[in-house]
């Protein structure tokens, strides 16, 4: 899949809460609700690879590095996007 030449912010459509949700489904969701991601990546990949992914396109996207599951991964993100 192609990547965008640099960093651009998107607003998205659904970022579902994690409760109760495998990385699959969460995954599936978040990638068949926003456009934007789902030209460029893949939801089959493993979380911190989708994860660092998704930090090519998006510049404020938390580092995978710094969590110690995708639960808490989410969290962040929906911190920064302030939602």
């Amino acid at each position: 899949m192609p990547l965008p030449l640099r960093p651009y912010v998107t607003t998205y459509a659904v970022l579902p809460n994690p409760v109760n949700m495998t990385w699959q489904d969460w995954v599936d969701t978040f990638v068949g609700f926003n456009l934007p991601v789902r030209n460029h990546l893949d939801p089959d990949m493993p979380w911190r690879e989708f994860v660092d992914r998704l930090g090519l396109i998006e510049a404020w996207t938390p580092d995978s590095d710094d969590f110690e599951n995708w639960q808490d991964w989410v969290v962040a993100l929906k911190a920064a996007l302030s939602m």
